[in-house]
């Protein structure tokens, strides 16, 4: 489904010889700043709107498959965005790449998300 909505050029940083680090916020060249910020909005949006439908109170007769079902909105989200920004969700989960690779370039992104 992602390949029949998405382009196929970007379904890589926009570079043939990429040396972009693993889990690092990258922003595709085929996107501006502004759209990728609103990816990144999006993307934590649908992962807050998941983790308070999980923890509904009402919905605790249901804490079986808890897990899974938050695992799953992760699961479902981060191949639709990664494409664009590569899917931080949250700067906390961008901080500790960002940093082992030492690539700060696209991290605004993800810390005003």
């Amino acid at each position: 489904m992602e390949q029949t909505v998405t382009p196929p050029e970007l379904f890589n940083d926009g570079f043939s010889n990429s040396s972009v680090g693993h889990c690092v916020t990258t922003v595709h060249p085929g996107i501006s700043t502004t759209q990728a910020i609103l990816v990144e909005i999006l993307c934590t949006s649908f992962i807050l709107c998941a983790a308070c439908a999980t923890w509904d109170p009402r919905c605790a007769h249901t804490t079986d498959s808890t897990a899974i079902r938050f695992g799953f909105s992760v699961v479902g989200v981060s191949p639709a965005a990664s494409p664009y920004t590569g899917c931080s969700m949250n700067p906390a989960r961008t901080f500790a790449p960002a940093s082992w690779n030492g690539n700060w370039t696209d991290q605004r992104v993800s810390l005003i998300s």
